[in-house]
């Protein structure tokens, strides 16, 4: 599901974080919070659409139900 919900979104090269934000929602002992701050952290103001767009995929699969 996480690649085609990436197609739709058109992010298909972040299906990856897609699939992270699922096993954050999913995790309680891992920080869904702690990674979003790292995506802010390591991505340079210069690729802000990048950041903004890894977001979102964590976003996408934080919010997936199976």
């Amino acid at each position: 599901p996480a690649t085609q919900m990436a197609k739709d979104e058109g992010i298909s090269s972040l299906a990856n974080m897609i699939i992270v934000g699922h096993l954050l929602e999913n995790h309680p002992e891992l920080s869904f919070d702690g990674v979003s701050a790292v995506v802010e952290s390591l991505v340079p103001p210069k690729n802000a659409a990048l950041k903004e767009l890894n977001i979102k995929a964590l976003t996408l699969g934080k919010s997936y139900k199976a």
